[in-house]
């Protein structure tokens, strides 16, 4: 806490409080001031204007004091210790103690005994049996000096000479909730003065403050004498009064556009009511004392009839007025909560929060004036907006803590405009059982994924370990598509994972042991093909294949032939890469094609001689090239 030399009272001490957010200020901040609105004081701290003491009130603040220095010495023969008055302040609130101890630990604050506290102040009770406006000093109080651990709160009523009539004692402990309250308060405090001074600047520095309205005095009519003699002698002041009415009625303003318009209305009814009851009761007098009375009852009645059609006017223009002016104050405190919302919604970045409608009607009811509806509204509007705020802080908070070492999982929380509400520690705790449950689900369907991925990558082992052999003995041409099968499959990472390495070796196995296959089906193959063959002319006998073909080697280094070439040199036979995987030719992909060596040209066309010359002797046919 930072002392401020400044004595209370003093020029200097006023100024000082200009400068920071006042204890004594925080009841009224929070609407719970019976001695001034809180819209009064958001208009003093953003124009710097305060309003001037009346000499009343003045009466009461030295009575105040007065009282505080009488009861001093009870208080600290109480406590034991000397108390001495400081003014201090923490950030930017500031706090003027009636008296703290040498060490600080027990502060005392002073009021004047009234009925509240008497009736709050039994025996037994504590500072949180207390009015809340009392709580809401204290608290700030300890707010700016934090190494204050508790309150005696006295209340006291003295005679005139400083006789003690009665002191009634409580202790007051420290409320964190409520220093909470009073922290966002006063936010939210400092965000309306902003707004009320934009507000001033935007209307030329002019804009209505809400304070208690007073009906003007109204001049009273002249009190109506008639006294009748005889039956045509007539004496008093009829006429005077007359013309006093006349211009009274005539005076009366019948548009109400101010507060100021309403309660003049409202009392003007009330006096046309009393102005009726004298007349009649008048005439009434009149009557008795004669029968030929038909001027004067006329002149009566005709004001009678004036007053009374302007107090039935004013009674219907109030009564609509007090209609409207309940509607206009509930608008406009709505709106001031819409736009709380709307920047609160902007805070957060989501439509989080639903909009607030408190009830203001409801907070209205009981109210006699509209400074009091008005004061009620502000004081719910207030509430509402400070829970919305206490909202958004948490919702805030809360979001914040959903990105953990850079990963956010608010995707797990499609209900974070509930869940995200809660305290804290909750919230914590909800999102951490959530986060681990969708941890472990997601290392549940890894693991499933893995097993299912290296089932498939051994079966597919299996499978080419078993091509190892399950061919032996086939003929040649289940060999070929076997083999062409495995060389179009060629191993991938996403088909064989970490066992690439081992799946290439074994595929190249594979393909070595078919090739030795396929060579010896064919070689198997041909003596009985032969055997079955008609003799022939030796020009006429086709070239046989060789079992294994071997590339001369003064063959071409790179492939050029493909399949559409191959078919066009051969015209009416045609022939596919299976066929000639048959053949014991075997294609080699240059980047996506398939092609075959010119050099292969000749042995290609005596193989296919060779099969076409076995075709002519073969009843059932093998399947075509």
């Amino acid at each position: 806490m930072i002392i401020h030399p400044v004595k209370q009272g003093t020029p200097e001490w006023l100024a000082h409080r200009r400068d920071y957010r006042n204890a004594s200020d925080a009841p009224v901040m929070m609407g719970l001031s019976k001695y001034k609105t809180r819209e009064q004081l958001i208009h003093e701290t953003a124009t710097g204007v305060v309003e001037e003491v009346t000499p009343e009130m003045q009466a009461l603040f030295n009575r105040g004091h007065q009282h505080e220095e009488w009861c001093r010495p009870h208080a600290e023969k109480s406590l034991g210790e000397d108390l001495f008055p400081i003014t201090g302040s923490e950030g930017n609130l500031s706090a003027s103690f009636d008296g703290l101890t040498m060490s600080w630990a027990v502060n005392w604050e002073h009021k004047m005994l009234n009925k509240d506290l008497r009736a709050a102040m039994v025996p037994g009770c504590t500072g949180a049996d207390l009015p809340e406006l009392y709580q809401i000093q204290m608290e700030q109080q300890h707010m700016v000096c934090t190494a204050a651990e508790r309150t005696l709160f006295s209340a006291s009523s003295f005679s005139p000479k400083g006789e003690l009539i009665d002191m009634r004692e409580c202790w007051y402990t420290p409320n964190p909730a409520l220093a909470e309250r009073i922290r966002r308060a006063w936010a939210q405090f400092d965000v309306d003065v902003e707004a009320y001074k934009a507000k001033l600047k935007e209307s030329g520095g002019f804009t209505e403050v809400t304070a208690i309205v007073a009906a003007k005095k109204l001049k009273q009519l002249p009190s109506l004498v008639v006294k009748v003699e005889g039956e045509v002698s007539v004496k008093g002041n009829l006429d005077a009064y007359k013309k006093a009415a006349e211009d009274f009625l005539a005076g009366v303003k019948e548009t109400l556009e101010t507060d100021q318009d309403f309660v003049d209305a409202d009392e003007s009814a009330k006096f046309c009511a009393d102005g009726e009851e004298r007349l009649q009761l008048a005439k009434q007098q009149v009557i008795a004392q004669t029968g030929t009375v038909e001027e004067i009852v006329a002149t009566i009645d005709h004001i009678h009839d004036q007053l009374r059609a302007k107090r039935l006017l004013l009674e219907r223009l109030v009564k609509a007025r007090k209609v409207e002016l309940r509607s206009e104050i509930i608008a406009k405190a709505q709106a001031d909560m819409d736009l709380h919302w709307n920047a609160t919604s902007e805070r957060l970045g989501q439509s989080w929060i639903r909009r607030a409608c408190p009830d203001f009607a409801e907070a209205m009811k009981g109210k006699r004036n509209f400074d009091s509806c008005r004061t009620a509204v502000n004081q719910a509007l207030l509430q509402a907006k400070l829970e919305m705020s206490a909202l958004a802080d948490r919702l805030q908070l809360n979001r914040k803590a959903l990105v953990i070492d850079g990963k956010d999982w608010i995707h797990l929380f499609a209900d974070f405009a509930t869940v995200g509400t809660k305290a804290a520690e909750d919230f914590t705790a909800i999102a951490t059982v959530r986060i681990q449950q969708h941890q472990a689900a997601e290392k549940a369907e890894q693991d499933r994924k893995d097993t299912a991925l290296k089932e498939r990558i051994g079966t597919r082992i299996a499978e080419l370990t078993q091509a190892l052999t399950i061919y032996q003995g086939q003929p040649a041409v289940e060999i070929a598509r076997a083999k062409f099968r495995i060389e179009a499959n060629e191993p991938s990472a996403d088909l064989y994972g970490d066992r690439l390495a081992e799946a290439v070796e074994l595929r190249d196995r594979v393909l070595a042991a078919l090739n030795t296959q396929h060579a010896a089906a064919i070689e198997a193959a041909r003596p009985a093909a032969a055997a079955e063959q008609a003799p022939a002319p030796a020009a006429a006998a086709p070239a046989a294949p060789v079992a294994s073909y071997r590339r001369p080697s003064a063959s071409v280094a790179n492939p050029t032939l493909t399949i559409g070439m191959i078919n066009q040199r051969l015209a009416v036979v045609t022939i596919t890469e299976r066929g000639l995987a048959d053949l014991n030719f075997a294609a080699t992909v240059v980047r996506g094609a398939k092609l075959y060596f010119e050099s292969d040209w000749p042995a290609i066309c005596s193989a296919i001689s060779a099969r076409v010359a076995k075709a002519s002797t073969v009843r059932e046919m093998e399947p075509a090239l």
